[in-house]
């Protein structure tokens, strides 16, 4: 029997807008404000398209859904091609790939998907205000993570306080900027 191929799907403004409050909500735990964050959680779900692919065929996960953002329009010849920031806003970086901005994993009957931000969209983020709900790590640490190695407590020289099992940005030490999303 033929697996069928994973098809990404546009997603409608109305699930785009859902999914940006779903993002809000979630940056709630780790900024002391999500005003400075609404602008560009704007232009990442709401601007351009938004594209959905749901992944069924994993044996030992019910359903996963990867949320992609399609690159953003090349800039003008007056532009440099780095800029990032305009009228102080973080604009999307990615301007020839498809990347993956969210995940939802729904872990079963009776339990709420696990909702979980890519690193891409912690890229266009300001660094976390709410120190204690990231984890951080020595910079050796980030080779190893990077290769797919799990955590261990040794490689840990911050825990974030908040519930176990939560999705939390992981950070090298003296970087705000998050470099890995675990659990």
């Amino acid at each position: 029997k033929k697996k069928k191929a994973a098809v990404d799907v546009a997603l409608r403004k109305s699930d785009r807008r859902k999914l940006r409050a779903t993002a809000l909500e979630y940056f709630a735990s780790t900024y002391e404000s999500t005003e400075p964050l609404q602008e560009i959680l704007d232009s990442v779900f709401l601007q351009d398209t938004l594209l959905v692919r749901k992944l069924t065929n994993h044996p030992q996960l019910n359903r996963v859904q990867l949320y992609f953002r399609g690159p953003s329009s090349s800039p003008t010849e007056n532009e440099e091609s780095t800029i990032t920031t305009v009228n102080n806003i973080t604009q999307w970086p990615y301007t020839e790939t498809t990347e993956c901005v969210w995940l939802s994993i729904d872990l079963g009957p009776g339990e709420e998907p696990l909702e979980c931000p890519s690193v891409a969209l912690w890229s266009v983020l300001p660094p976390p205000t709410l120190s204690q709900e990231i984890v951080v790590v020595p910079p050796p640490v980030s080779k190893f993570l990077c290769r797919g190695a799990h955590l261990m407590c040794a490689g840990i020289r911050q825990l974030p306080s908040g519930k176990s099992g939560s999705i939390v940005p992981i950070c090298i030490q003296g970087n705000p900027q998050p470099f890995a999303v675990g659990r």
